[in-house]
């Protein structure tokens, strides 16, 4: 999958049909009246956002996108036909900006009335509008409008309700595939992971999005806003470490020092701890490591294990209980 969540697009409405000069005639009325319509309302650009969408690849190789023209009137007193409307299909989530000013514009976080980013030109007038006692043959007639251009960055930010971090190799791809119908791609070495992995999970008629991030590594901080930036949205985090590791409480150190940097003075989304790959470590030594890990950084802690699948459901319902409790207080 190509993903993409950044993209600069020129975008322009359509322009307004021209209003024509035209007189009637018939056989037996060789001079008859004006009778020029007026011209088409050029295309809006309107945005429209899509819960189906996951990325802005559409636009990677269409970056330059115009609304249609209004066409010119016509005799009769016809009207131009209006231009089409140019639809920007957006994932929930995307940030709009005027890229020459860099303010933001809209923020698409719900499905809601389509919003009109650009108005198409209206169309020109007609000779027959001209008409008046002391002009009834008038020979003129109007231009449309042009239509409006601008240049608009698309900036996307997931919305989800469950994120999964780690780093490399930690198991946050086995964790998603245990939980979801997502098919992420599974290996026994790190960075398979590249680009954010989403699957939705169906609980009580409700839906919960979750988001296997890329791996966090210490050589990550030149690069956070690559894709940290997906889980500022995020209702709850779960750091998944791996439990064979010599030490996790300073794996968890990492992952949480990486976010204080990342997050600066605003407030991490709330977190649990999941311990993976259990079935590498002796019982005692796990009881042991998730009550040291639990002590020192007073979160709650999971032990996950693909010969228990039933632990990944565990985990997963405390942090749906998280959210709906979460929910209700506000």
């Amino acid at each position: 999958m190509n993903f993409c969540d950044i993209i600069t697009l020129k975008i322009k409405s359509g322009t307004g049909g021209n209003g024509v000069i035209r007189f009637r005639r018939e056989k037996f009325l060789p001079k008859g009246g004006p009778n020029g319509g007026n011209g088409g309302k050029g295309g809006d650009v309107i945005i429209v956002a899509d819960d189906n969408l996951t990325s802005l690849e559409y636009y990677k190789y269409n970056r330059n996108l115009s609304a249609s023209n209004g066409q010119a009137g016509k005799s009769n007193n016809a009207t131009g036909k209006n231009g089409a409307n140019l639809y920007l299909h957006v994932p929930l989530g995307t940030q709009i900006f005027d890229t020459i000013t860099d303010s933001l514009l809209f923020d698409i976080v719900d499905i809601k009335t389509p919003i009109t980013i650009l108005k198409g030109g209206n169309g020109g007038i007609g000779n027959s509008c001209f008409k008046s006692s002391t002009n009834k043959a008038p020979r003129i007639a109007t231009e449309g409008h042009k239509g409006q251009e601008t240049t608009i960055t698309l900036n996307l930010k997931l919305l989800s309700d469950i994120a999964l971090i780690g780093l490399p190799n930690s198991g946050k791809s086995t964790f998603l595939a245990n939980i979801t119908s997502a098919k992420p791609r599974i290996t026994n070495y790190p960075f398979a992971t590249v680009i954010p992995q989403i699957g939705c999970l169906y609980k009580n008629y409700a839906k919960y999005v979750i988001i296997d991030m890329p791996s966090i590594t210490e050589s990550l901080l030149g690069h956070l806003p690559g894709h940290l930036k997906h889980i500022e949205r995020s209702k709850i985090l779960i750091y998944v470490i791996d439990a064979s590791t010599t030490n996790t409480y300073n794996t968890y150190q990492k992952i949480q020092n990486t976010l204080q940097q990342y997050f600066k003075n605003k407030p991490i989304p709330p977190c649990i701890l999941c311990l993976s790959k259990t079935d590498l470590i002796d019982k005692k030594s796990l009881i042991e490591e998730s009550e040291r890990l639990s002590k020192l950084t007073k979160k709650k802690v999971f032990s996950i294990s693909t010969q228990n699948t039933i632990s990944f459901d565990e985990a997963t319902l405390y942090a749906i209980d998280l959210i709906q409790n979460s929910s209700k207080t506000k």
